[in-house]
């Protein structure tokens, strides 16, 4: 390389970064607002608060999003991807905007905060869907209160062990260290290269500051949960119904690792995808149709 680009290269890189930084106040505060906009309630629970939204008419189904997510990211999910004839419940799990951590924060303990906000709410069975790191919390709700839970839905989900790991790692996500938006807000350009989402969706994980104890708690406690206790997810127990929904191409929860545990589930009904990635790009009618189809069956 050249005297010349040995020396334009660095100063571009610098202008470029400086650039994008000059732009993250004004996505910083689009995020806030977007963030107030769904005037989430808040049940004052013995634990602490549960923020939560509770939108439609019909059919229950709570909602267990997943990392860098909230009472947001449940509530768009079920807007997109949920029949209208349903009520979507979106709580923030523990830590995530407006809500407290029970106790350690354990995926157990997260389905026995669910099943209170069900009781605050007067009902009595509702579907579990859980995406990506919710579906941890998900699956354990569906074990361990069998009776209140109607069906599972498992959607880009982290998935249960085909057989206890000979060892699980200390963490599973994201390292607090980068919890920043700054560090988000850089990563925008390449993040379809890391992750296969697209770079807009660095905009719907702002604001970090208010998820920052929720991804910990995802990446050190809910993540490894199913490999460090296996025993305790006998998913072959479940009688209720399963819906399973993933892309081929998902790079976070790869289709792979799905696809070794399917045969723990008893009742279990599948939908596959060629493409979409983690966010299901593009199949949003068809998810919608899958579930309508799926909750018309299991209602009768």
């Amino acid at each position: 390389m050249n005297h010349n680009l040995r020396v334009l290269i660095p100063g571009a890189i610098c202008l470029a970064v400086s650039y994008r930084l000059s732009q993250l106040p004004n996505a910083q505060r689009r995020a806030r607002q977007r963030l107030a906009a769904y005037q989430p309630t808040v049940y004052k629970a013995d634990h602490g608060d549960i923020a939560y939204t509770d939108e439609g008419v019909g059919t229950p189904v709570l909602v267990s999003h997943g990392l860098f997510g909230g009472f947001d990211q449940g509530t768009d999910a079920g807007r997109e991807h949920f029949p209208d004839n349903c009520r979507i419940i979106s709580p923030s799990r523990f830590g995530y905007p407006g809500s407290a951590v029970k106790g350690q924060g354990t995926p157990r303990e997260q389905a026995g905060v669910f099943v209170d906000l069900l009781d605050h709410l007067g009902i009595e069975q509702a579907y579990i869907a859980g995406f990506s790191a919710g579906g941890t919390a998900a699956i354990c709700t569906a074990l361990a209160f069998p009776e209140r839970v109607k069906g599972l839905i498992l959607w880009s989900s982290a998935p249960v062990r085909p057989k206890a790991p000979k060892h699980e790692p200390a963490m599973s996500g994201v390292p607090s260290l980068v919890n920043h938006d700054w560090f988000w807000w850089l990563l925008a350009p390449i993040f379809p290269m890391v992750s296969g989402l697209p770079s807009a969706t660095i905009e719907t994980m702002l604001p970090i500051t208010p998820r920052r104890r929720g991804i910990a708690v995802d990446t050190y406690v809910t993540n490894p949960d199913m490999g460090r206790h296996f025993d305790a997810y006998p998913v072959e127990q479940l009688e209720i119904p399963v819906l399973l929904i993933h892309a081929m191409d998902d790079k976070i929860a790869p289709f792979t690792r799905t696809q070794q545990s399917m045969h723990r589930y008893a009742n279990l009904t599948t939908r596959f995808f060629l493409t979409g990635g983690h966010m299901q790009q593009g199949n949003a009618p068809a998810i919608k149709q899958t579930i309508q189809r799926w909750i018309e069956r299991n209602n009768v």
